[in-house]
């Protein structure tokens, strides 16, 4: 009785580890795509100053 309860206590530690990994990594993947977001408004930034300079676009010139 007693290895069954020891058993089940490690089984509900184990899952609330799992669960407060998840939290953290959805947090993490948040972060990372709020990033690509700012990332791409600053490359969109960047292409129009482009245009504007009447640069040539890209490495082929």
């Amino acid at each position: 009785m007693i290895v069954v309860l020891v058993l089940i206590g490690v089984a509900l530690l184990a899952v609330g580890a799992l669960v407060v990994h998840a939290v953290g990594l959805r947090a993490k993947v948040e972060d990372l795509a709020e990033e690509c977001r700012v990332l791409r408004s600053r490359a969109d930034e960047l292409r129009d100053l482009t245009v504007r300079l009447n640069l040539p676009r890209g490495r082929d010139k």
